[in-house]
This record gives structure tokens, C-alpha cells and sequence, in this order.
């Protein structure tokens, strides 16, 4: 399986609206929203100790099925942390050539090895996409982190409003800068008898094209609706949870990439999930 399948599981946040119970009664005030979140953050603990810092480092061996016309599966391990500087390494087995490929990114490098070679730096036109691919890993890593660790949206983007919906499900609202460095609005789902979270939705309006000349799909059509669903929603439906080293986690992620859809694109399943979590606070390095 080539190494250019990385670019099909990379963009993981994706569109889905389970079917919307109605949200009744008035909005709670942010103060109980923010409260409702930190009972949240806390549950996702578990057994670790409850004054530890923010996780900041991802060690991770993933399953990714790919649903669809052509379906497809592939398995690799991916490294991530924030600590000191932000870098990233994913590595899978490339059955066509018979060798491990890794890429990643350090040291604000691009970098590719195949096997026990020397790493090369992806640098050039030849390798924009391969650069592309691996900053649409790194914003995913970004987004797992916050999923893992929801302190991280306590301190970056406090709820500012709570509802509940008819089965009782309560519904944080809020506003997030993203690795895009665009405000999404979100909405965290928590069930009624659980504080474990069960979707993390975000939206925001679709950026004006800012090259007129470059082609777009025409309006009305298949492609243009598809092209604005993925720009105004996304969607991780979290099941599953099991404890990794002491810390409540979802072993499976569902992603869905069309409001409507009623079955997953695309299946995340962790099979390895070790984290870490350090003192100091890490600016981000890009």
C-alpha cells in the first residue's frame, strides 16, 4: 500500500449530524457550562493524578477503515508531542516495495525515510503534497489532543452557554481557534447519565475564495455541495472508552463526512494509546 494513502486518513474531523434531539428550555448561563466541562475534563482522569499538567505527547498504534466505493485498511503507529517543540513521526509498512516508510516533521523540517535510510528533507515543489499531508497530520494531532484532554479546551475556549436536549443530553457551546487559525464554533455532546463525551462537532462559515480565477465547483452541483458540507461541519463521534494508562479514552472514532450520512466514512480504532503530560507550558512551535 503506497505511503500516499496517509493523505485519505489524515483529515479525520469530518461532517455528520446525527439526528438533532430539539434542544429545550433556555440556555444555562456559562458559569454552569463551564462548570459542566470541568466535571467532564475530571472524569476523563480516571485513575491519573488530578494535578498533573496537560497531556502534550501522543504515542499511538491506529487501524483505519476506509469505507466506501473502493475500501480500504491500513495500520500504522504515529508519535506526536508539544514538548519543547512540536514534531511528528508516522510510520507504516509499505507492502509494494516491501519496506517501512516514516514521515514527519521537527525541528520546523519535512522530513521521509524509507527502512533504516537516512532521513530526507521533503523540501521543493516535488514534495508539496507530501508537506501538505503532514500539516493536516499535525492538525489532527492537534484535535486529539484536545479530545484526550479536555483541560485543554478549559483553557484555550470556555463554553459560554449549556441546553439540553429532550433525551437529556446536554450540549456545550463555544467558540475554538483551531490549528487553521480560524474561530469554529463547537458543540461537545455529554449524555445524560454519563460524563463521558459522545461527539465533538464544529462549524464555521466556508472562507471566501480569495482567487476568483482559480477553479471552484460550479455552484448547485454535487461537488459544490460536498466542498461547502466539509468546509461548515466536522464531526468526531467518540465510543468505546477505555482506560490507557490511567486516562479515559475512546478506543473508537467514528467519522462521518456528509451531514446526513447515517454510516461512517471512515473507522479510527486505537490498538495502542500511551500519553504523557508535562509541567511547563508549551508555546506552539508553528
Amino acid at each position: 500500500m503506497p505511503f500516499s494513502l496517509l493523505t485519505l486518513l489524515l483529515p479525520l474531523l469530518c461532517a455528520q449530524t446525527p439526528g438533532h434531539a430539539t434542544e429545550i428550555g433556555e440556555p444555562n448561563s456559562s458559569r454552569e457550562a463551564l462548570e459542566l466541562l470541568s466535571q467532564v475534563a475530571a472524569a476523563q482522569l480516571g485513575q491519573a493524578p488530578a494535578n498533573m499538567g496537560l497531556v502534550d505527547t501522543l504515542d499511538l498504534e491506529v487501524n483505519l477503515r476506509e469505507r466506501g466505493e473502493h475500501p480500504q485498511e491500513v495500520s500504522f503507529t504515529l508519535f506526536y508531542t508539544t514538548y519543547g517543540e512540536e514534531q511528528l513521526e508516522i510510520v507504516l509498512d509499505d507492502p509494494e516495495r516491501g519496506t517501512r516508510v516514516a514521515k514527519g516533521f521537527s525541528q520546523q523540517d519535512y522530513w521521509l525515510r524509507e527502512g533504516k535510510g537516512e532521513k530526507q528533507l521533503l523540501l521543493g515543489h516535488e514534495f508539496e503534497k507530501d508537506r501538505q499531508s503532514i500539516d493536516e497530520a499535525l492538525d489532527l494531532c492537534a484535535d486529539l489532543l484536545l479530545l484526550v484532554d479536555l483541560r485543554h479546551l478549559l483553557q484555550r475556549a470556555q463554553p459560554t452557554q449549556l441546553q439540553t436536549q429532550a433525551d437529556g443530553t446536554r450540549i456545550l457551546h463555544g467558540q475554538l481557534r483551531r490549528p487553521d487559525g480560524q474561530l469554529w464554533d463547537y458543540r461537545l455532546a455529554i449524555p445524560k447519565d454519563s460524563l463521558l463525551p459522545q461527539w465533538l462537532e464544529v462549524s464555521r462559515l466556508p472562507t471566501p475564495n480569495p482567487d476568483p480565477a482559480k477553479a471552484m465547483p460550479n455552484p448547485g452541483t454535487k461537488d459544490a455541495e460536498v466542498a461547502e458540507e466539509a468546509a461548515l461541519y466536522q464531526r468526531f463521534r467518540l465510543l468505546a472508552y477505555k482506560g490507557f494508562d490511567g486516562r479515559q479514552a475512546p478506543q473508537i472514532i467514528q467519522i462521518f463526512d456528509q451531514p446526513q450520512a447515517t454510516l461512517p466514512a471512515r473507522i479510527l480504532e486505537l490498538h495502542r494509546f500511551h500519553w504523557n503530560a508535562h509541567p511547563q507550558k508549551i508555546k506552539p512551535s508553528r
